[in-house]
């Protein structure tokens, strides 16, 4: 029902001094698809389902000293959203479709403290909803 697919990635880093960094990472959170056979029973639920997300995160980084750096970037994303299934049975029935996409925006904070080497720590990842 879903193919093997390749979502890019892109991370790059820019030191300006000793202290200062420039960061940018183009990637995609979310990529799926999925395309039913003609005889699937569950296509009244759904026929085709088409995700595409791209998300840009510029970053700018300050290292205090060896145990201590900071960094804050901004998130702009873009998702395309495509579903249809089929309205009835028998499988020749006709198809309901619902789309949408839209563009969020975010910011993202982190800190990373090593008091001694070995002891890195990353805190983990939670999403919401911006309206």
């Amino acid at each position: 029902m879903d193919n093997d697919a390749w979502i890019p990635a892109s991370y790059t880093c820019y030191q300006i001094d000793e202290s200062w960094y420039l960061g940018l990472a183009i990637n995609s959170q979310f990529g799926l698809a999925t395309k039913a056979g003609p005889d699937w029973s569950g296509q009244t639920f759904a026929r085709t389902s088409e995700v595409f997300s791209v998300n840009v995160n510029p970053m700018v980084g300050y290292k205090f000293n060896d145990m201590l750096s900071v960094a804050l970037s901004m998130q702009f994303q873009y998702i395309d959203i495509r579903l249809t299934s089929a309205t009835g049975l028998p499988a020749g029935s006709g198809t309901a479709g619902l789309t949408g996409d839209d563009i969020g925006f975010g910011l993202t904070a982190g800190v990373l403290f090593t008091p001694m080497e070995g002891t890195e720590y990353r805190s983990r990842l939670s999403l919401r909803h911006l309206s």
